[in-house]
């Protein structure tokens, strides 16, 4: 709603209103100077009377539903009797000036902002007047003359105030609907989609500027035919449909000159004709065509199709297309009781040619090979280009392996001759592996396995070879879909444990943290080593449940320990490239930590410094976003990969931890011993923690300490345990320990009291 003053100037320009045209409405209602100084004499007496009035009139719009409704608790209710006191002592105040006017010019106008009936209003002006009558009748005599000039002022200013509320109530809503209307065309004309409104005939009554764009129409199209500009058959159809059901709509593709086709949406709506107060017809029922234009949608749709069907590079289908044409082709080959073989082909020494000529070069290349590959196969062979350096083939309609044999020497054929590239004369030569339909599978997921199987087969056979595929090539693939299962159910069946390696300050003689690590015990109560089953938890997949599982039980252990020792207890935990890997993974591990309430300042995750030196990408977020959320950092097995200083100084580290390799023979190893001080050195520089892993002698002990190393974990000092095993840990002296330790000599044992001869070193 616009301000006050806004609003009064609005209706007074509307209505035309001035002081002129008040003039005129009091001389034609006979208001004269005089009737408005017998208002003002009588004004005083009336003083009693406004207040008995209001408490009457307010009391009978109490108990009348529809004016008690409107009036709400009882302090707006005083509230409006305040205001309507106001407005009534004003009627037979004198002073009907311009302010009196644009008074009763903004209570219509916020009668109708409101929605307050004008019934409810004119209602209140009876009660009113017939009040009014009956106690002037108490302050005069009704058969003199005075009474009755009283009278006729009164009723003369009541029809003067009624005439200026009505007027603005009416003019308040005609300038609603002018702006309603305003807004709506305003809409229609500059709304993106077509719009024509269309007689029976399917005639143009009117078109919007959008219709007339997206139809390039640039003349006047009322009353033009409407398949003079756009023929289409359907066109017609779907106005008989929507002239019998309501409604039809259906893209249809319409070209234009010049060749181009857009794809457009095209709807058809039956419009009701509008009818007058009485009920009758003011125009004829139409039909409302709206055209939406999805040409650039259906282009980017047809191009993502394209993009995701096929390979970038080569144009040919990518392995997701293949899959597909493979399954329609096995359905058919089913029901027609025939044979198809897939192939896989796999180009030698492709990466030498790669890293000596370029990628560009390599590219080249395998775009030559595509187009050789697709010349030499029938129509209906599918050859796909799998990734890299390998490539699919489908061969269909196959009578037996003589057919495929055929096939193959054609595509061997394909090497026989050089490929030329940047310049240079190239002699490729490619391995093949094959699979059958039915005989070997029967959905194109086992055929390209065994394809696969077959191909590395060939590669023992000799460069260029092929081999079919038989029974028992896939028993590593097997074995490892086996391995896949047992650790999917020992996650399931909680097979999994950790166990907890403490990491000893040698400054404050306490366990700062301990190292949660993973151990899998098999039902019959076999200790598989991490070795043997980590890195198929990596190639699987399954790193991402198993290390969620591993986070969450080491921050439970943390968390629950803070409460209780003297000092905090913190967890460090291996992660994996997989993890690292993963959009979401610094995400759950915030999840994780709200979940076991743990400060991630006493949460370390230890991470390569490989995944450190290929920081990119999803990699990158969430190193950042775990260094943002407090959590710790460690290198792990430090100075055995690409360690650089200026790494070191770039990324938010806390911890270097060197790999135990160095720490081995510190004692004799002149060069094993300068690169553990000289990471001591840089550590401490670069303000690190530096834990030196695998210390199992009291002389690398010592050695250590003398150098100024942080923290030492090791045999020497205590094994893995489980986490009964370590809580009798946390509140012991471990400077005491270190000091009732042997001068020299390998450890014999554990200084923590507790063994286990089935824990395999990491």
């Amino acid at each position: 709603m616009k301000d006050l003053k806004s609003l009064l100037d609005a209706i007074c320009t509307e209505m035309h209103i001035d002081e002129e045209d008040i003039r005129l409405r009091k001389m034609h209602l006979g208001l004269t100077a005089e009737e408005e100084a017998r208002l003002r004499d009588v004004h005083d007496r009336l003083e009693d009377f406004r207040g008995r009035f209001l408490d009457e009139l307010y009391d009978g719009f109490m108990r009348f539903p529809p004016t008690a409704a409107l009036l709400g608790d009882e302090a707006q209710m005083r509230r409006l009797k305040q205001s309507q006191g106001r407005y009534f002592d004003s009627l037979t105040g004198g002073n009907y000036g311009w302010d009196y006017i644009r008074n009763r010019l903004l209570v219509g106008a916020v009668h109708h902002h409101v929605g307050l009936d004008t019934k409810w209003y004119l209602g209140a002006y009876s009660k009113y007047v017939i009040a009014l009558l009956h106690y002037l009748g108490e302050i005069f005599d009704p058969a003199t003359p005075q009474y009755r000039d009283v009278m006729a002022a009164l009723i003369k200013i009541i029809f003067l105030d009624m005439g200026l509320a009505m007027d603005a109530y009416l003019h308040a809503g005609r300038m609603n609907e002018a702006a309603l209307r305003a807004y709506s065309e305003s809409l229609v004309a500059n709304t993106p989609c077509g719009m024509l409104v269309l007689a029976q005939d399917l005639r143009v009554i009117s078109a919007n500027p959008a219709a007339r764009r997206l139809l390039q129409l640039y003349e006047d199209v009322e009353g033009l035919a409407l398949d003079s500009f756009f023929p289409v058959d359907e066109v017609r159809q779907l106005s008989q449909a929507a002239w019998q059901d309501g409604h039809a709509s259906c893209n249809i593709f319409l070209p234009f000159a010049g060749g181009e086709t857009r794809n457009l949406l095209v709807s058809f709506a039956r419009l009701s004709p509008i009818e007058d107060g009485r009920g009758e017809p003011l125009n004829e029922a139409a039909l409302l065509m709206t055209i939406e234009d999805f040409t650039q949608l259906w282009r980017a749709s047809s191009e993502m199709a394209r993009m995701s069907n096929y390979d970038d590079l080569t144009g040919l289908p990518n392995r997701r297309l293949f899959q597909e044409l493979a399954q329609h082709a096995i359905g058919r080959a089913r029901q027609r009781s025939g044979r198809l073989a897939i192939l896989f082909l796999d180009l030698n020494r492709f990466k030498d040619i790669n890293d000596t000529l370029g990628h560009a070069a390599g590219d080249a290349l395998l775009q030559t090979v595509a187009l050789r590959l697709k010349g030499v196969l029938r129509r209906n062979d599918v050859v796909s280009h799998f990734g890299g350096d390998r490539f699919t083939i489908l061969l269909q309609g196959l009578y037996d392996r003589q057919d495929c044999i055929q096939a193959i020497h054609k595509i061997q054929h394909v090497f026989a001759s050089p490929y030329v590239v940047a310049d240079r004369e190239l002699f490729l030569s490619a391995n093949i592996g094959v699979s059958f339909f039915p005989h070997d599978g029967e959905d194109p997921q086992s055929l390209l396995k065994y394809a696969d199987a077959a191909l590395h087969r060939s590669k023992e056979q000799g460069t260029g070879a092929y081999c079919f595929f038989r029974s028992g090539m896939d028993n590593n693939a097997r074995q490892a879909l086996s391995l896949t299962t047992e650790l999917r159910q020992a996650l399931e069946q909680h097979q999994f444990c950790l166990h907890y390696q403490p990491i000893i300050d040698l400054d404050a003689g306490r366990i700062a943290s301990v190292e949660a690590l993973l151990r899998w015990r098999r039902p019959d109560g076999e200790l598989v080593p991490p070795l043997q089953f980590l890195p198929h938890l990596e190639e699987s997949g399954l790193i991402k449940e198993v290390g969620d599982w591993v986070l969450l039980e080491a921050c439970t252990l943390a968390g629950g320990a803070g409460h209780e020792a003297s000092h905090p207890l913190a967890v460090s935990v291996n992660v994996s490239s997989v993890q690292l890997n993963d959009p979401e993974f610094s995400q759950r591990v915030f999840h994780i930590l709200a979940r076991t309430g743990l400060d991630p300042g006493r949460l370390e995750l230890e991470l390569t410094e490989s995944m450190l030196i290929e920081r990119t990408g999803v990699t990158a977020d969430n190193i950042n976003c775990l260094a943002e959320m407090g959590v710790r950092l460690a290198i792990d097995d430090f100075g055995i990969g690409y360690s650089s200083l200026a790494y070191l100084k770039r990324f938010p580290l806390h911890t270097l931890k060197i790999d135990r390799s160095f720490i081995q023979d510190i004692c004799e190893d002149g060069q094993g011993a300068a690169v553990a001080r000289t990471i001591v050195s840089l550590g401490r520089a670069l303000s690190l923690r530096v834990v030196a892993e695998g210390v199992e002698t009291p002389a690398q002990l010592q050695l250590l300490k003398r150098w100024g190393c942080s923290a030492v974990q090791g045999y020497l000092l205590c094994r893995p345990v489980g986490h009964r095993a370590l809580e009798p840990l946390l509140g012991r002296d471990w400077l005491a320990v270190c000091a009732t330790l042997p001068g020299g000599g390998p450890a014999t044992g554990s200084f923590s009291g507790v063994t286990d001869p089935e824990e395999s070193r990491r």
